[in-house]
């Protein structure tokens, strides 16, 4: 049920839906124009998270000119249109008067505080209107005729100082969070390399770089076993089973932060006896695709199997688990790959 006054509309009852350009790399990396030329990417630099303030790109008006180009308003709202970015349903406003490059798309609000309509964007999913195809896409009559529920100017205004408040605080608190990660790193890099402070007098050269002289070094074979995973179809799932299946996606539930303890998918041991499952004392990683640069080490702390894009590592007696966690986490995985 609609609040009183407000109304049932479209997107372009409030707001014109606005295309960027082709931007032929031979014009790109230039930072020597007047206007901020944004492409996806520049979605994911720091400082760019609510508002596009840093461009990899600019042009001039002359530049702009012969591309065919428009220059978008400030409190235009952003996002990508294809790709696998489309999905990730990333929303930013522009500060300035800014252009964009074609696999961006964009909102300008004619009908509704700009502000508002940034927030509103971020309610809405794509993935429930992308075209199908072997590459997801959308299109601006789709994103124009969503239906959305607009209060009046008033009430869209008070309900945007809200969440931009919200938004604040979540800002400062992320601001808190990365300064604690580098100094997490810094420690990691001395206890790693160099050891408890003061602990150590005396260092060798080795092939992994200098450790103390009481420190040896071995190959991962000697401090922990591998295990690869099933495809879906070898397992026999029930809402009712005691053991986790878990998938990358597992490692992105909240509840599984620091030890895998939940998934959407279970089983019965009983029902699956030839399925092989780990329990606490094992780590699980990301074993391929764009995961593995996320750089994430899981404990498990229940029965589990997991399918073949991740691996589990059982530590032998050589080597405690969280040491060994901190450890594959301090290498980072990532930079294994050829």
């Amino acid at each position: 049920m609609t609040p009183e006054g407000w109304r049932n509309l479209t997107l372009t009852d409030i707001a014109d839906v606005v295309g960027g350009v082709g931007f032929p790399r031979v014009h790109q990396g230039n930072q020597a124009g007047k206007l901020p030329f944004f492409k996806v990417s520049d979605m994911n630099t720091p400082g760019n998270e609510r508002e596009l303030r840093v461009a990899a790109n600019t042009v001039s008006e002359l530049l702009l000119g012969s591309l065919k180009g428009t220059l978008h308003p400030p409190g235009t709202v952003v996002f990508p249109k294809v790709g696998a970015a489309l999905l990730t349903n990333k929303r930013r406003r522009l500060v300035v008067p800014s252009c964009f490059d074609n696999n961006v798309m964009g909102l300008v609000a004619t009908g509704c505080d700009s502000v508002y309509l940034y927030l509103l964007m971020q309610t809405i999913d794509f993935a429930k209107y992308v075209q199908p195809g072997a590459v997801p896409s959308i299109n601006g009559s789709t994103v124009g005729s969503i239906r959305v529920s607009v209060p009046p100017l008033a009430e869209q205004r008070r309900i945007a100082a809200i969440l931009s408040s919200v938004d604040d605080a979540i800002e400062k608190t992320q601001a808190v969070i990365d300064q604690v990660q580098i100094v997490k790193s810094g420690l990691m890099q001395q206890l790693f390399t160099r050891g408890l402070p003061g602990r150590h007098a005396r260092f060798k050269e080795t092939e992994i770089g200098e450790i103390p002289e009481e420190w040896t070094t071995a190959p991962g074979i000697e401090l922990f076993r591998l295990f690869g995973g099933y495809g879906p179809n070898a397992i026999t799932l029930s809402d009712e089973g005691e053991c986790l299946f878990i998938k990358v996606d597992s490692l992105n539930n909240r509840r599984n932060r620091r030890q895998i303890r939940h998934s959407v998918e279970r089983f019965s041991k009983g029902e699956n006896p030839t399925i092989r499952t780990h329990g606490k004392g094992a780590l699980v990683v990301p074993k391929r695709g764009a995961a593995i640069f996320k750089n994430r080490v899981r404990p498990l702390g229940a029965a589990v199997a997991v399918d073949p894009n991740l691996m589990v590592l059982v530590p032998t007696e050589r080597i405690q688990t969280e040491f060994l966690k901190y450890m594959l986490l301090h290498i980072g995985l990532f930079r294994t790959l050829p």
